[in-house]
């Protein structure tokens, strides 16, 4: 069940902010992005023992030391750490996880304190996430031991296999993302675990700068479950069943398809009451609708219906009453058009 607070939230309220408990940098951001802090510098200087890790200050050198002593003698074989580069970002995270576990005595055990006010360990977690997963994935742990055993990493097959299972069906294991929108590190945000997944979800995580937000994205009244969602809205029915079952999540899965020609029929109506048969306006507001439901389409895979028909000759015949033919927007979208027709999965007549 995810968390409920005692007051009322208006839309883009901050709820929340979130920082790792730990992480690992992606290979591409690895020698512009400190390992500890996570911010760009280009004054990086690297772990002198290993060569692989980079810190921009003494302090987050040192702060960072209680992970990276257990990983540090891995990475000094430059073989090894070779071949940590061409497999998942996924075994250098579980890697620094299942060391900490295994050498920092409280790792597992500390209790943190959720905004909700509750308390977990990530043991709790682990233990949840193991009773609600029915597939052990046993290839994969057999993977996993595989590369334990390459990396020379001293393992007790069950531990590994359960905190294997813990981070593959983790649903708070995500992306950190830079003040550009760039993917710089894979962490684990345990003040997020208690959310639950919604099709129609009243907040959603931000970024502010590398620092994840959890914000309001409608009135949330007390006591009012707060819900995210795990998976791209604009994503087809299949392609979100198929991500909310590798995490564990049943839903009934809502596709904004379902809703989105009644939307659309209402919005062309208040055009219609707002601006009359033609407008610049008008126009704008239809080809930008008119891309919005092409990219649902097509990341669903699926090819043009009626509506599709239907908004683009209304964007055609709005264009050329309300617009120069040498208009750019104009010539972009008839550019898509052209771009579309010749796609693989997207069967269009001009």
């Amino acid at each position: 069940m995810s968390p409920k607070l005692s007051k009322p939230l208006s839309p883009g309220d901050v709820i929340t902010q979130d920082m790792p408990i730990i992480h690992v940098i992606h290979d591409e951001s690895k020698d512009k992005y400190c390992d500890n802090c996570m911010k760009r510098s280009d004054q990086l200087k690297r772990c002198s023992k290993c060569l692989h890790v980079y810190y921009c200050c003494k302090e987050c050198q040192k702060n960072d030391w209680k992970y990276h002593k257990n990983e540090c003698k891995v990475y000094r074989d430059d073989d090894i750490w070779s071949s940590l580069q061409t497999v998942d970002i996924r075994y250098r995270f579980l890697l620094r996880l299942y060391l900490s576990v295994q050498n920092i005595p409280t790792f597992a055990t500390e209790m943190h304190r959720l905004f909700d006010g509750s308390d977990v360990s990530l043991n709790d977690l682990k233990v949840d996430i193991i009773g609600r997963n029915e597939d052990k994935s046993g290839s994969d742990i057999s993977a996993i031991c595989d590369v334990f055993t390459e990396l020379g990493v001293s393992y007790e097959v069950q531990e590994l296999s359960d905190w294997f299972i813990f981070m593959k069906n983790c649903r708070f294991i995500f992306d950190t993302r830079s003040d550009c929108g760039d993917t710089v590190a894979n962490g684990l945000y345990i003040q997020l675990s208690s959310l639950s997944h919604s099709c129609l979800p009243n907040a959603a995580i931000v970024y502010n700068g590398h620092t994840p937000e959890l914000r309001a994205m409608a009135s949330i009244a007390p006591g009012e479950e707060i819900t995210v969602s795990r998976v791209d809205l604009q994503m087809g029915r299949e392609g979100r069943r198929i991500w909310l079952k590798s995490m564990s999540i049943d839903c009934q899965i809502l596709s904004m398809a379902d809703k989105k020609e009644e939307y659309l029929r209402s919005l062309f109506a208040d055009l219609d009451v707002v601006y009359g048969d033609y407008n610049p306006c008008k126009t704008l507001t239809l080809v930008n609708h008119f891309d919005a439901y092409t990219f649902a389409l097509i990341n669903g895979r699926k090819s043009p219906d009626g509506l599709f028909n239907e908004i683009r000759d209304m964007t055609e015949k709005a264009f050329d009453v309300t617009n120069a033919d040498n208009c750019p927007f104009k010539q972009t979208f008839h550019d898509n058009l052209t771009t579309l027709a010749k796609g693989p999965h997207f069967k269009l007549s001009l």
